[in-house]
């Protein structure tokens, strides 16, 4: 017979491993669905700065759950590895370090906090990255890097400059090597512009701002990237350019 304080606890921080432990698939998938809506409805609100706790609420209605479910479960119920408490405890271990080395280098997510890759991101938006780089940053592209100025952070930006580029950025129009960039008006402060076969919106909410003028050239082992936001990011017009090991991976999707 399970073990209903077993059952609750577990219920209480893995509602979905409680009930495959008490044999209850359907349960289980039910509350695996919850958790990851939940989550995802807590992160946009924190994004937001709203309170967040329905998380918290979904964590009690599972141990309660979870409690009364395996004192209902007959004795002579047979068990499986899965039903035992090493076996239910095994589970998220291995989860766990499937998770981190996946994270570690494959493949990661993260959440927008600020405004300075918008209109492409917004915060609150999740970001999926691509941790296996066969092929090196190229204009256009979106990555996630750790600003030389703060270790301790991950900022998220576009490259615009690769080594060796001479770069020239005037009022709101960049020239590469000699070659500007095709940038289009699309209304008062929304502009589009292509580079490496990447379109994009970029945004210049003033008039002029310090880092409308550049004029620099990317040394080797280096890039140089920008916030779509053109008025409201620091960057490497800011804080200079970006070791090629500090480049952790490209965006490969948003949401």
């Amino acid at each position: 017979m399970p073990n209903r304080w077993f059952a609750g606890v577990v219920g209480f921080f893995l509602p979905p491993l409680a009930f495959l432990y008490l044999s209850r698939g359907r349960w289980a998938a039910f509350y695996l669905l919850v958790v990851v809506l939940v989550t995802l409805l807590d992160n946009a609100l924190l994004a937001r700065d709203y309170p967040a706790g329905v998380g918290v609420l979904v964590a009690l209605v599972g141990a309660v759950h979870a409690f009364l479910v395996a004192g209902k479960a007959p004795a002579w119920a047979p068990r499986r590895w899965y039903n035992r408490w090493w076996g239910a405890l095994a589970i998220p271990l291995v989860l766990v370090a499937v998770i981190l080395v996946v994270r570690g280098f494959f493949f990661d997510y993260f959440s927008i906090p600020s405004a300075s890759m918008s209109p492409t991101l917004e915060p609150g938006d999740h970001v999926l990255i691509s941790k296996f780089n066969a092929d090196p940053p190229q204009r256009g592209e979106v990555f996630v890097l750790i600003p030389p100025p703060r270790p301790d952070t991950l900022f998220i930006d576009r490259v615009i400059g690769l080594p060796g580029d001479h770069l020239r950025f005037s009022g709101k129009q960049w020239v590469i090597n000699g070659e500007p960039v095709l940038t289009e008006k699309r209304g008062d402060e929304r502009y589009l512009e292509t580079l490496g076969g990447h379109r994009y919106s970029v945004l210049y909410l003033a008039d002029w701002s310090p880092g409308r003028e550049v004029d620099v050239t990317v040394p080797e082992g280096h890039y140089f990237v920008v916030g779509d936001n053109r008025d409201n990011a620091t960057d490497s017009r800011y804080w200079g350019m970006v070791p090629a090991e500090n480049m952790i991976g490209r965006m490969i999707s948003h949401w």
